[in-house]
């Protein structure tokens, strides 16, 4: 793997601030996939806000998609519920759907409803108002 691409991991694992300090300075590139899944979709994934808003804020769309969906697929997986606002915030659609054809709130719909409500009112409320 690339230095580049060890870096993106790092940063959507462990929120690391030496990666955010270059992209802030424009000399890292954000454009990477990471296997399956993009430096966002690990972010997000690992409720890392700071490394999503830097991210968002360097161009990548927040609508971007794997096999897995959005960001906002991966936050609302694992329970994010501060990236699940800043995504919807940036405008990430909530009725995207994944590979499989699963929206956020589908996939929400596998786990027990005391685990996923917070979330999943969350995302209901976006998509109410229309995002």
């Amino acid at each position: 793997m690339g230095k580049k691409r060890q870096d993106l991991l790092e940063a959507g694992r462990n929120e690391s601030l030496r990666f955010y300090d270059e992209m802030e300075n424009g000399h890292a590139t954000p454009y990477k996939y990471i296997f399956t899944h993009t430096c966002l979709h690990v972010a997000a994934r690992n409720g890392h806000k700071k490394v999503v808003e830097a991210l968002l804020a360097a161009g990548i769309s927040v609508n971007l998609l794997t096999h897995n969906g959005t960001a906002l697929h991966e936050a609302a997986l694992c329970g994010k519920k501060s990236v699940v606002y800043t995504l919807l915030k940036a405008g990430v659609d909530p009725a995207a759907v994944d590979g499989q054809g699963r929206s956020a709130l589908d996939i929400l719909k596998d786990y027990p409803p005391h685990v996923t409500y917070e979330i999943a009112s969350i995302i209901n409320g976006a998509l109410s108002r229309g995002r």
